[in-house]
């Protein structure tokens, strides 16, 4: 190789090796407006009683609308959205399953409550329509799916995106028959 071939090859490695330099020390900034407040998410459970439990869940939803964003924004490798979008239907089901068991022992003043038992209960006293009670047990069957011990197939192009904003629907009409019958 000849001296000016050994001096452009030079040139490049040098200008790749900046270019990572730059590249790892730059944070990239989320646009205002991505996700909504704590504050915006606690005041829709106000019907809670446990404020930590209502400060957490809030924090889950801004995670939501975070991850929401970045499946919809990033051009990401298949498997990464796959898992992106069933954790975005799992926090669904973390913050529901939070959510039913706070009710629930608050009505009949049991602590250890599952799921099943806690949507039932809310179900009987009219907190949650029976239609409502089936929509969240899918969500939580997703959900329970974060046990990888326990699962029989391999989870690849399982969710998709229509799946996450039917668990955002599903939720958000939760979130709204709570409040009708809790906050009258």
């Amino acid at each position: 190789m000849d001296e000016k071939s050994k001096s452009i090859i030079e040139q490049i490695e040098d200008a790749l090796q900046q270019m990572e330099h730059i590249a790892s020390s730059t944070q990239l900034k989320v646009p205002h407006g991505i996700m909504s407040y704590a504050r915006t998410y606690q005041k829709q459970l106000s019907f809670l009683n446990n404020r930590i439990l209502k400060k957490n869940i809030s924090y889950l939803l801004m995670l939501n609308d975070f991850l929401s964003w970045a499946v919809k924004r990033f051009s990401l490798v298949p498997r990464i959205k796959d898992m992106l979008m069933k954790n975005i239907i799992t926090n669904f089901g973390f913050a529901i399953e939070g959510i039913n068991k706070s009710l629930a022992k608050n009505i009949i003043g049991k602590k250890d409550i599952g799921f099943d038992a806690s949507s039932s209960i809310l179900c009987e006293k009219g907190i949650i329509s029976k239609i409502m009670k089936k929509e969240i047990r899918w969500i939580y069957d997703i959900r329970s799916r974060q046990h990888y011990d326990t699962l029989t197939q391999v989870e690849f192009e399982h969710y998709t995106y229509r799946d996450c904003k039917k668990a955002q629907r599903i939720f958000n009409y939760y979130i709204q028959q709570i409040q009708e019958k809790l906050e009258d």
